[in-house]
């Protein structure tokens, strides 16, 4: 009851944009997976980059590699806040599914962007709260979520307190 109530307490109540409605369909019609990728001060900081780690293409490759398996005919949402680092780097890893860069929303849209990729039905997630929140605000019981095994680089002992035991490490 208390995952509905903060799930219900966090969904927006204004209506998205006509941009946002269209892709929104998109997924809601499709075996979508949203795939976020952080990068921005995880990168630009050595301190952050310390602290939290980044992501790698051998994570994507492998969290790729399970969704193919696991879901039929994947259509993937991608997220990011470095999208041309996203298309030069993971565009050959994801050349062969159906695929749909959503880069329309700046910096003051990007609740938009936590509402759509809440609106896919599975997830692969980079170790940025904002994707956590994407993927957990999705209600769906049977959603497959694949999280990097090391949340904090600074802190591997508790990354398998961060996330929900449904949710699958690599």
């Amino acid at each position: 009851r208390a995952q509905a109530e903060v799930r219900h307490d966090l969904t927006p109540t204004f209506e998205l944009s006509p941009d946002d409605r269209s892709i929104q369909r998109q997924m809601k019609a499709a075996s979508s997976v949203s795939l976020h990728v952080r990068r921005g001060d995880y990168v630009t900081n050595a301190g952050n980059l310390a602290w939290h780690g980044v992501c790698g293409l051998d994570y994507y490759h492998r969290a790729l590699g399970l969704i193919k398996e696991r879901v039929n005919q994947p259509h993937l949402f991608v997220f990011s806040d470095d999208m041309l680092w996203v298309k030069d780097n993971l565009g050959g890893l994801i050349a062969d599914l159906p695929c749909t860069y959503v880069d329309h929303n700046n910096e003051q849209h990007a609740v938009n962007d936590l509402i759509l990729m809440a609106s896919c039905q599975h997830h692969i997630i980079a170790n940025s709260s904002f994707s956590w929140w994407g993927a957990w605000l999705n209600p769906d019981l049977d959603k497959i979520v694949i999280r990097p095994s090391t949340w904090l680089q600074q802190l591997p002992h508790m990354s398998e307190s961060v996330c929900p035991k449904s949710w699958m490490a690599l």
